[in-house]
Parts: structure tokens; C-alpha cells; sequence
């Protein structure tokens, strides 16, 4: 991410929002949710298919990993999709749990679908420098402000739309019976973590091989 898209990510953010609540507010609920669970749906396959690959292809055959198989649209032949058979494997545990998900909504599918797509979205995002994760963090401060606390946006929109973009705890409250943490709150300070982690273990390594190599030697950014 670089610091251009750090400053754009708060108002891109706001847009989506602020469309979210237009669609809840003069569209119904029921038909809104509706779209939103088979996007999910589909969206939930992939990342818990690719949340469980690591694990999976271990015990697959070697060529399941390493050969592609590609599908090309029947009407739009430049439109293409690469995969192998060990990520076809992957996603069929991830295709039933999605079911579970999309015909119950129970809580506890809900939270695996979003450790999934904080897990994904971890790994995809990538701050770059401290100068980028700084901007990105005061740009989503004044964001969560603004919506949460001036306008009724955030919450409106976070308790009418029913899909695993937070993860859900249940309470003793009869009134409030499921406490919630969105994902945003899990992958941003995480990605930030994560480059923490980055930079000191550049630094170990720095400092381990100029004691072995002399001081004149230079790890690659």
C-alpha cells in the first residue's frame, strides 16, 4: 500500500458506507441481505479455501499443487480463471460451511467466516513503511469519528446488515444478546503488527550476519 492509497482508503471507505446505508434506507432489507449473503457466499468460499490450502495440499499429491487448470468463460473467452486441483479440494469444506452459513447464520459460522477473511486480509495487506500505516491510521481515526459518534451511519448500517463482517459474541443480555468487533478493528492494528514484526526481524538478521559476515555486509529491504 502505498501513502496515496492510505489517504484515498478513509473516503473510498466512507463512499461504501454511506452506499450501504442509502441501499438499507430506501430498498428493502430482506432484498438487500439477500444480495449481500450470495456475495458472501462466493467471497466466503474463496477465503476459507485459502485460509485451509497450507494445510491441505501437504497431504495431496505434488502435481495437484503445481498444475493449472484453466477455465475460460463460454461466452467471454478473455476472461479466465487459473486453479489447481488442490484448491479445488480446499474449497469444498469451505462450499458446505458457506451453506450452513447462508441457510442458518448461525454465530459461530459467521465468526470462522471472518477469522477467514482477517486472515486473507492480513496477508493481502501490506503497509509498506511506518510513514504509510501512520496516514492510514489518522485517516480511519477521523473515519470512525465522524460516522460513529456525528451521524447514525455506522451503526444503522453495522445492525442492519447481516453478513460476517464482524465477529459476534453472545451475551447474557436478552435485550443485546450478541456483543460485536468488526473485522476492521482486527486487521488494521494487525497489519500494523505485522510490520512491526517485519522490521525487527530485518533488524535481527542485520545484526546477526554483520557478526558473521562483517560489518560491511547489507541485507535487501
Amino acid at each position: 500500500m502505498s501513502k496515496e492509497h492510505a489517504m484515498r482508503f478513509p473516503l473510498v471507505g466512507s463512499a461504501m458506507l454511506l452506499s450501504l446505508f442509502l441501499l438499507f434506507k430506501f430498498l428493502s432489507k430482506d432484498l438487500v441481505n439477500a444480495v449481500l449473503t450470495a456475495y458472501f457466499f462466493i467471497l466466503g468460499i474463496v477465503a476459507l479455501s485459502a485460509t485451509l490450502l497450507p494445510s491441505i495440499k501437504c497431504f495431496l499429491p505434488k502435481e495437484w499443487n503445481d498444475n493449472l487448470i484453466v477455465w475460460r468463460a463460454p461466452l467471454i473467452h478473455s476472461l479466465s480463471v487459473e486453479f489447481t486441483k488442490s484448491q479445488i479440494v480446499a474449497s469444498v469444506p469451505g462450499f458446505f460451511f458457506c451453506m450452513w452459513y447462508a441457510s442458518k447464520k448461525h454465530w459461530l459460522a459467521n465468526n470462522v467466516l471472518g477469522i477467514a477473511f482477517c486472515i486473507q486480509g492480513i496477508k493481502m495487506l501490506s503497509l509498506g513503511s511506518f510513514k504509510t500505516g501512520a496516514i492510514l491510521l489518522a485517516g480511519l481515526f477521523v473515519y470512525d469519528i465522524f460516522w460513529v459518534f456525528f451521524t447514525p451511519v455506522m451503526v444503522s448500517v453495522a445492525k442492519s446488515f447481516d453478513a460476517p463482517i464482524k465477529l459476534l459474541f453472545p451475551t447474557a443480555d436478552a435485550a443485546r444478546p450478541f456483543s460485536m468487533l468488526g473485522l476492521g478493528d482486527i486487521v488494521i492494528p494487525a497489519s500494523c503488527h505485522s510490520m512491526s514484526a517485519n522490521f525487527i526481524l530485518h533488524d535481527y538478521l542485520q545484526q546477526a550476519a554483520i557478526c558473521v559476515l562483517g560489518p560491511s555486509f547489507q541485507l535487501d529491504e
